[in-house]
């Protein structure tokens, strides 16, 4: 499983100003398809709101809502650290009854948003997914991945199509996420395919991968760059390097 709430999180992060009228919000969130955002200040943030609290009508004898998203927002909000591990960001969401939990960092200013359903998913060992109005933009690589997916025919065949990585993730309940094998290749959905089928004409290291299939799962990013796919593809081995040492 995900072991640590930067495992899971979702690091494009969408806020809101506190000064925010309230239909501009209701937009956003419609638009964007998720259910609440951070309110932030100076990039800290200082609330949470729901489209449910946006929307919500006055109580019978309370005074009305206000129409700026300050008026409306749950502060303080909870928040956490990447470092911080899955059931103790979970403990906090459920002892404070919220969904969303933001990410800070060693400044305070948020870099991220998780939700209950993202930490059920690393604690389960559930591939995580976030929305796809996202782009999933990794500032590391310079590039934009899918969400990881188990690697079946199925989501081979879901895969774009194009030059660029692909990467296979082991991980599962009670197993840290790592990144176990990682290439360029001129088209990462006839590459998927051909991971999938597992021919002989594949390197003995990576059949003995994927000989154990039990919590296998890959994402993928276009780049029709050479230059920048081999970029890439230095951090990706380099980061699971010092990855492994660690977890020694």
């Amino acid at each position: 499983m995900a072991v640590t709430v930067a495992e899971v999180m979702n690091r494009e992060l969408f806020t809101l100003r506190p000064d925010e009228r309230r239909d501009d919000a209701v937009r956003f969130l419609v638009a964007l398809s998720i259910g609440g955002a951070p309110v932030v200040e100076n990039a800290t943030p200082i609330g949470m709101v729901s489209l449910h609290e946006l929307l919500a009508d006055a109580r019978p004898g309370a005074d009305a809502p206000g129409e700026l998203v300050r008026d409306r927002m749950t502060s303080p909000p909870i928040t956490t650290t990447a470092e911080t591990t899955i059931e103790d960001a979970a403990r906090t969401m459920g002892e404070r009854g919220e969904h969303r939990v933001v990410v800070v960092d060693g400044a305070g200013r948020a870099i991220g948003i998780a939700s209950a359903v993202d930490l059920l998913r690393g604690m389960l060992g559930i591939p995580v997914t976030h929305p796809p109005t996202f782009p999933h933009f990794d500032p590391a690589t310079g590039l934009r991945w899918t969400d990881d997916a188990p690697l079946d025919h199925e989501h081979a065949e879901a895969t774009p199509s194009g030059p660029g990585l692909i990467v296979l993730i082991r991980g599962g309940a009670g197993v840290r996420e790592r990144v176990i094998w990682a290439e360029s290749c001129d088209d990462v959905r006839a590459r998927a395919r051909a991971i999938v089928a597992a021919g002989p004409d594949e390197s003995l290291t990576l059949r003995q991968l994927l000989m154990r299939p039990a919590g296998l799962r890959f994402r993928a990013a276009r780049s029709s760059a050479d230059a920048d796919r081999r970029r890439a593809l230095k951090r990706i081995l380099s980061d699971a390097y010092r990855s492994e040492l660690v977890g020694r």
